[in-house]
């Protein structure tokens, strides 16, 4: 079984699609599917739009508004699946994600689709050559570059490979809980698997909280923080990202922020 976890905060336009966009995958996939919608807006209930008579449904709503880990997290909780797909509300994936990503993980703990992310000005392959999708399997790159998953929703996770320590500390700041995540599996020596099929696009646009980039920052720091604490990330990596966020110079970093801007470009518009 497959495990769909949907954080929704204000989101009752988006469950309509979120649905019937899974029973697609379930019927093309052959595959048990269920979605645990985690409301995470107690004033807006969505318990009258969910209905399927193909996927198992499970709402959940959290009592105030804690946040996208936490409500991720208590969406895990209540699942029963073997393999984890975490999507935004406004994400979308292709009807074939599922059946692609099934047939690729094999015995990994991870596998990562590609993609397109979408902007108001148009949309950009996530990984237009297969080097840039290869670093998204190696901790050095996450330090340097920054993360190199954009977004769960790319990912299919074997469940029983998520760290438990990333259940045990909820952030407060949104927006990091995913590249916590990475780091944590990544320091584990998890396998992760690549897909080169664009199966996945990413909103970064409208009240997506991606597009904020203070509140991401304020994340971030809290997030290297909390890795660095728990030995995940090294003392050298912790400051360098650190020092990324402050807007600290070096040769070294104005070479790394130089070959992000040739990739965004390289990548822009990709069909």
């Amino acid at each position: 079984m497959v495990s769909v976890i949907v954080p929704v905060y204000y989101g009752r336009n988006y469950i309509k699609n979120i649905i019937g966009m899974v029973e697609r995958n379930a019927k093309s996939a052959d595959e048990l599917v269920e979605i645990v919608f985690v409301n995470d807006s107690c004033e807006d209930t969505i318990l009258d739009l969910c209905a399927s008579s193909r996927l198992n449904l499970i709402v959940l709503d959290n009592a105030r508004n804690r946040g996208i880990h936490y409500s991720r997290i208590r969406g895990i909780q209540h699942s029963h699946g073997e393999y984890i797909l975490m999507l935004d509300q406004d994400d979308r994936i292709s009807d074939d994600f599922l059946s692609s990503q099934l047939a690729k993980i094999k015995r990994a703990d991870m596998v990562v689709a590609n993609g397109y992310e979408e902007m108001g000005d148009g949309k950009r392959m996530l990984y237009r050559y297969a080097p840039m999708q290869w670093t998204v399997k190696h901790g050095i790159f996450y330090t340097v570059f920054g993360s190199r998953i954009l977004s769960p929703g790319q990912c299919l996770i074997r469940r029983t490979s998520i760290p438990d320590i990333w259940f045990e500390t909820i952030i407060n700041n949104n927006g990091a809980d995913d590249y916590l995540l990475w780091i944590y599996m990544l320091h584990k020596r998890n396998k992760i698997k690549i897909n080169r099929n664009r199966l996945y696009i990413h909103r970064m646009y409208g009240k997506n909280a991606s597009c904020d980039i203070d509140r991401m920052n304020r994340s971030l720091l809290e997030v290297v923080a909390l890795a660095k604490e728990n030995h995940a990330l090294s003392l050298q990596a912790y400051r360098y990202i650190v020092g990324g966020v402050e807007g600290r110079e070096s040769v070294f970093r104005k070479i790394a922020d130089g070959i992000v801007k040739i990739g965004n470009v390289v990548n822009r518009g990709a069909g």
